[in-house]
């Protein structure tokens, strides 16, 4: 028999435990700073058992004879012809007591809490390359052990914010932005004590793991402009409370792999050098683990924003001081064209590894750009998402290189069509892994990419296509937060 229920009640560990239950879903609160396993607030229908024996049971008749009878009976039962009895009320004992043990538990409700929650996880995991961020892998794991803590917050926070998304579901995104009211809340008590440290302990690695699932949930949700880049900082800050020997294993490495380009872009917004560009931390956190090329990719691009503040520096002073401008100007100009050559020498090393074909498709994308085309179907694809991300950064790197050079260049037009050259096979990658469907794993990873051709390429054509591509991820990939809130300072006076 069925029966619906009214207003809950709350869930079943908080009834048996005899406390208030806030009936929060997946998980209430007092589960949660508990560390109990929470089914979830009873809702919907409700099973009730009304067979026969639950009503005997309940008006306490049974035709079933007691153990002492049982007892009385095998005794007095002394006879030959009656020794059958007591093996034949055994088994029907031991029938019924089998029956009673083999019923279904029907007064149990399943919890629909842990089925979501390994439903948002998963999602979230499906959309990101584990290649390029081992730590995603141990993203069930953290949401497991880390009971009470901000970082939990964090997790629920941005993978039910980014299925709420997916899924056009807004109860879902209010859901998300309570975790995420709840992690701040935390993070708040936490980043204290890890501050006071002035060493590594496990709330900076906690801490850490809590800014970049906050940084997606801004991502996804954007309720500040540079909500992601404050929490990109104070996870940047906790590495320097760390240190660079506390960055060599584990999971703190495969933060901190990441973290340094967020760092980079976290310092292209600032206008301020990154202070994963120094020597130390740029070989320190190494000693343990070899580089990738794609961290030694990292390595150049973290050079960058030290250039910004000579160029800043240098068009404030062209009028007033034309000696120091021109000395700034100069020295712009020496240290942009050797990061160029880094980058020339170690695309030679790596290219055939990464995307042999890159040469051919720069000549078919500037083709169809001179034409005013833009192709839909590469005719020469890339060998992975991965790799196309990882050919769009290092255009990436040379289209802001070009820009330092133009800036600093006395005929600025020479660096245009070298500009544009780039900025062509930037949305090339977007457009083979726009074919490789919504979990290519580098959805979030291409968006820094794109928005530097959408905003700083000399081409109207480009920065439309960039535009549009933007708003079509943003829209259908679930990362409108990221993809609308676009402007970093740097980019608004690149051509300043």
């Amino acid at each position: 028999m069925a029966r619906l229920t009214g207003r809950s009640r709350g869930c079943q560990t908080c009834i048996k435990r005899r406390i208030k239950c806030n009936e929060e879903t997946p998980a209430c609160y007092q589960c949660v700073s508990a560390g109990w396993d929470c089914p979830g607030p009873v809702e919907g229908v409700i099973f009730v058992d009304m067979s026969e024996g639950v009503r005997q049971k309940r008006t306490r008749h049974t035709s079933r004879p007691s153990n002492k009878k049982l007892q009385n009976t095998r005794k007095s039962n002394s006879s030959p012809d009656s020794t059958v009895t007591a093996p034949i009320l055994d088994s029907v004992e031991r029938g019924n007591l089998i029956f009673q043990a083999s019923k279904l538990p029907t007064s149990y409700q399943p919890s629909r809490g842990d089925i979501f929650r390994d439903l948002y996880l998963a999602n979230f995991i499906s959309l990101q390359d584990a290649s390029m961020h081992p730590w995603i892998n141990h993203l069930p794991k953290l949401a497991s052990s880390s009971t009470g803590h901000s970082e939990l917050y964090g997790i629920r926070a941005a993978t039910l914010a980014l299925y709420a998304k997916l899924s056009h579901n807004q109860d879902l995104e209010l859901e998300a932005a309570k975790w995420y009211s709840k992690g701040l809340d935390a993070q708040r008590e936490q980043l204290p004590l890890a501050a006071k440290s002035q060493s590594y302990s496990p709330c900076i690695h906690k801490a850490v793991g809590a800014a970049l699932m906050f940084s997606y949930f801004e991502s996804v949700i954007c309720t500040l402009p540079m909500g992601w880049m404050q929490h990109y900082a104070a996870a940047i800050k906790m590495f320097e409370i760390a240190g660079p020997e506390n960055c060599q294993t584990g999971l703190m490495h495969m933060f901190f792999c990441s973290m340094r380009v967020a760092a980079f872009i976290t310092a292209l917004t600032e206008d301020q050098p990154s202070v994963f560009a120094s020597i130390l931390w740029c070989t320190v956190p190494f000693q343990q683990t070899e580089k990738t090329p794609f961290d030694k990719l990292v390595d150049i691009l973290l050079q960058l924003p030290s250039c910004l503040p000579y160029r800043n520096e240098m068009r404030k002073t062209r009028n007033s001081h034309v000696t120091t401008s021109e000395s700034l100007r100069r020295y712009l100009e020496t240290t942009a064209s050797h990061i160029l050559s880094q980058l020339d020498e170690f695309w030679q090393e790596n290219k055939d590894a990464i995307d042999p074909d890159y040469d051919q498709r720069l000549i078919q994308t500037i083709t169809s750009h001179s034409s005013n085309k833009v192709d839909g179907q590469q005719s020469i694809p890339f060998t992975s998402p991965a790799n196309a991300y990882f050919t769009s950064m290092y255009d990436a790197g040379r289209f802001i290189t070009l820009g330092l050079l133009e800036a600093a260049s006395l005929v600025p037009s020479l660096y245009n069509q070298a500009v544009i050259m780039h900025g062509a096979s930037i949305l090339s990658s977007a457009v083979y892994c726009e074919t490789q469907g919504l979990f290519n794993g580098v959805s979030f990873s291409m968006v820094f990419p794109i928005k530097l051709v959408c905003l700083l390429s000399p081409s109207e054509l480009q920065r439309s296509l960039a535009q549009d591509t933007l708003l079509k991820w943003g829209s259908e990939r679930g990362l409108s937060g990221i993809c609308k809130v676009a402007a970093p300072s740097y980019l608004d006076r690149s051509h300043g």
